[in-house]
């Protein structure tokens, strides 16, 4: 995902939709830049309809570049990418990332 954009994922089905937003910002406070990341499901027909809200919410130290030197992604972006939506059913494990010190 590029920085300073949102995405969205889900599925049209016979009338029923879910749809999810995926925001990804580079963010400065303090001086300081940072990586905030945040998944949203605005609509969730499909798979649970009274599961809907923000489900996902990181923020990181800001990293020019999401891999490592191995070329593996860096522990918050690994978390990032595991959020998704596939036939309308929700991937990634909710909640908050805390950036390791």
């Amino acid at each position: 995902m590029e920085d300073g954009g949102p995405s969205s994922g889900g599925i049209n089905e016979f009338g029923k939709q879910t749809v999810e937003l995926y925001a990804f910002y580079k963010v400065a406070a303090d001086g300081k830049d940072y990586d905030l990341y945040f998944a949203d499901c605005t609509v969730n027909q499909v798979e649970d309809p009274n599961n809907v809200g923000l489900y996902a919410l990181g923020v990181a130290p800001y990293s020019a570049d999401p891999r490592t030197a191995s070329g593996a992604p860096k522990p918050f972006f690994a978390w990032t990418g595991s959020h998704y939506n596939d036939n309308g059913i929700t991937y990634g494990d909710p909640g908050v990332y805390v950036a390791e010190k």
